[in-house]
């Protein structure tokens, strides 16, 4: 079992999963320590990770990393609007003081990672959504923005090693993706979504790009997508007026829908289905938490602090749920744990210590919770 949480949504696949369990019975505050002091401007913090005994923040232009006591070690600047993930405990970005080709790492604990490592499909007109950090390389998915006269955009994905300017495979479509790309390492599936198609690739090839399927959306319109690490897509999108989240195989066949989300505010910012423990899927929609297996409602949890921000999945069952200012920890029977009530609002799904103690993120503020 890990705490880690490396990317946004924690991992490849989006799961929004933890495999550890919580610590926190109380919800009263371990430790609140400030990203930046009051004499400077407010860190803005956007995404909070945790790796080993570290604590990444970022904000659209800074990465700062701290103990997972609370202690801050260091603070760098990022390209706005760069990808950002830990790999092997280095963090990866694109830093400003470097080509806008290159790809910049850093060791948690604040070495800096001498290594050439080229980005390809990287330039003014075309800037990196994707990247994934490996041992044996990374993968990357670039958009290109071209003038009209230049014909439709187009966006480029491909595998290669750190330090050459060679693919080991690439393929592309005209459009741009309208959810992030989904990588299942346990099976050597890269998933990639374009205008009204799915599209699977081996990540793995032994020559070149080997596309395994490729099948239209069973959705009017897809908002957002996770998978598990068994290979099931779970698609949450429109179908008429509802929404609606669909299983699949990665070869397009419908397992199971759901049609029945209750729908109560916006979703320009919905996150991708939460994937727990023994098949549960969590779809927050609004104010409610819809818990799904196998298409059939399991149960549903409301809040009473307006619409759900962010859910994190963890390993027995339980999950951890913000609601502007206020964090709610449900076991594994959806009864609730602990309410916690911040005084700023809660802006990124939460993660855990490596002691299992809750660590939240406000504008400015790290909190850890008991």
């Amino acid at each position: 079992m890990s705490n880690d949480y490396l990317r946004l949504f924690a991992d490849t696949c989006l799961s929004s999963f933890i495999d550890f369990n919580s610590s926190s019975k109380t919800g009263e505050v371990v430790w609140e320590v400030k990203i930046n002091e009051d004499k400077e401007p407010s860190f803005d913090a956007k995404v909070i990770l945790a790796a080993d005994n570290f604590l990444v923040v970022y904000s659209s232009k800074q990465i700062a990393v701290f103990s997972s006591q609370g202690k801050k070690l260091w603070v760098e600047e990022y390209i706005a609007g760069s990808p950002v993930s830990i790999y092997a405990n280095n963090i990866y970005f694109r830093s400003p003081k470097t080509e806008e080709d290159r790809l910049s790492a850093i060791h948690l604990g604040g070495t800096a990672v001498e290594a050439e490592m080229i980005l390809l499909d990287t330039f003014e007109s075309a800037q990196p959504v994707y990247i994934e950090p490996m041992t044996d390389g990374l993968i990357a998915a670039c958009a290109y923005a071209t003038g009209s006269e230049e014909g439709p955009p187009e966006t480029v994905f491909y595998k290669k090693q750190y330090d050459t300017r060679d693919y080991l495979w690439v393929s592309s479509f005209f459009g741009y993706s309208n959810s992030l790309p989904l990588h299942i390492k346990t099976v050597n599936r890269f998933v990639i979504f374009g205008g009204t198609k799915v599209m699977v690739f081996n990540s793995a090839p032994k020559d070149v790009e080997e596309e395994v399927a490729n099948f239209s959306l069973p959705l009017d319109m897809l908002l957002t997508a996770s998978a598990d690490q068994n290979g099931i897509l779970y698609l949450l999108g429109t179908s008429g007026r509802r929404i609606v989240i669909v299983a699949l195989t990665l070869d397009g066949r419908e397992l199971w829908r759901y049609e029945k989300i209750p729908y109560g505010g916006d979703r320009s910012n919905l996150q991708p289905p939460m994937v727990g423990i023994d098949g549960l899927i969590h779809v927050a929609v609004g104010t409610t938490m819809t818990t799904i297996k196998a298409g059939k409602l399991v149960r549903t949890f409301r809040t009473d602090s307006g619409p759900i921000g962010y859910v994190t999945a963890l390993a027995d069952g339980a999950v951890l749920i913000s609601s502007n200012r206020t964090l709610y920890q449900i076991d594994s029977n959806g009864k609730r744990v602990f309410k916690a009530e911040l005084t700023v609002p809660i802006v990124a799904p939460a993660v855990l210590t490596e002691t299992g103690n809750v660590c939240v993120i406000t504008s400015n503020t790290i909190v850890c919770l008991n």
